[in-house]
Parts: structure tokens; C-alpha cells; sequence
């Protein structure tokens, strides 16, 4: 079966590794209800301690979700074995998909989306950040994006080809939230890459076809 990446990823196609071979970069993940419907605030409560992870390795990749009391999810992909999983943990069960590497489809980025450059700067994790507002299908999405990390020119895509540099915070809105995605942690170095970046199901979680 094969495996699409969340609407959410969009805000990193085009990731790649150049400078940096591993990594791992957290992001905490702030969600506010935007609109007045009791629906939409009940839902973004229960979005409250969300947070997603990455990892990355040479030709190797892992996104980690959590979606505060919703669901947990992990997509992790091996370009050496062309192998790719992706992990589901909700109220409905522990499901895993399987799938080759080469067939993961990505959401295309918008191709008439606009990048506006602002003069102001800060520092998250100890980066020098610059700022960028992103326009597209009329919406606006604020991005810090740091040059000092260079991830641009390898296979695994994730990051807004329009954008300079790597996203360290940034608010996307969705579904009648704002969620902004702050990057907590950094470290250049991931200790077990071997069980980080595993293809194979966990124990518990059901095949799914």
C-alpha cells in the first residue's frame, strides 16, 4: 500500500541533507482555535501538548506526531532498502502500513505561492533566524527559517522549495486552528539509528492493507 504524507509535510518538501549528515530537530506544537465554533476550540484542547519529531540519517528519514489526545503517529522512510512504514496509534488502534520506499507521494507544494522576505531577525536554539511570510491559496503562513543549517541538496524532500533556508518556527492554519510549530531541541548526532529508523511493525500494531 502505498503511503501519503500528511497535508501538514507540506511545510517541509524538499528536505534534504547536505552540510549535516544526521540529526534531530524537536518542535513543540502550539494549537489555537481561530473561529467560534465550540467543535473547533473542544478539538484544539484536545491538540494541547502536541509535538512532532524529526530524525534523519544518510538516505534515511523518520517524522514523529504527537497530536496531543488524539493520535500518535510515525512515518519512516530507508532509501538503502527502499523500504518505508508508516505507524498509526489512536482510540480506533495501533495500525501499521508498510510500503517501498520509491512510492511514498508527496503533497505538491503550491506552485503560485509567494515568499515575502522581512527585515526582522531572532534566535531560536542558538540559530540566527530571519523572517519570511508565505502566500498561498490567500493564505498567509509566518515563517523563521535559519541559512545556518543547510539541508538542500540530497534525495529526501520535505522543506518549501520557496523558502531560503530551514524552518525553525513557523504558523500554518488549518481546519480553524493556527498551529505554530517552535523547534525545542537539536542535536546533531542520533545514538541508535538502527531502531530509530526501523521498517519493521512494532509489537502490538496490526497490519494494515
Amino acid at each position: 500500500m502505498k503511503i501519503i504524507l500528511p497535508i501538514i509535510l507540506l511545510l517541509f518538501y524538499n528536505f534534504s541533507i547536505s552540510q549535516l549528515t544526521e540529526g534531530y530537530i524537536q518542535y513543540d506544537i502550539d494549537v489555537k482555535a481561530i473561529d467560534t465554533l465550540n467543535s473547533t476550540k473542544q478539538k484544539a484542547a484536545l491538540l494541547r501538548d502536541s509535538k512532532m519529531e524529526l530524525y534523519f540519517a544518510e538516505k534515511k528519514i523518520r517524522i514523529d506526531f504527537k497530536m496531543g489526545q488524539i493520535y500518535r503517529s510515525s512515518i519512516r522512510i530507508n532509501k538503502s532498502t527502499n523500504a518505508a512504514i508508516s505507524l498509526m496509534d489512536s482510540r480506533n488502534g495501533k495500525y501499521a502500513t508498510l510500503s517501498y520506499a520509491d512510492e511514498i507521494k508527496y503533497n505538491n507544494p503550491d506552485t503560485s505561492a509567494i515568499c515575502s522576505l522581512i527585515n526582522e531577525t531572532k534566535t531560536i536554539l542558538g540559530f540566527n533566524c530571519k523572517k519570511a511570510i508565505v502566500t498561498s491559496a490567500g493564505k498567509k503562513s509566518i515563517y523563521w527559517y535559519t541559512t545556518e543549517i543547510d539541508l538542500s541538496n540530497i534525495e529526501n524532500q520535505f522543506t518549501n522549495p520557496i523558502l531560503p533556508g530551514f524552518p525553525m518556527k513557523f504558523s500554518k492554519e488549518e481546519n480553524g486552528m493556527m498551529m505554530t510549530f517552535t523547534a525545542s531541541n537539536f542535536m546533531e548526532k542520533i545514538k541508535d539509528k538502527v531502531n530509530t529508523f526501523s521498517t519493521l511493525p512494532p509489537k502490538g500494531y496490526q497490519i494494515s492493507k
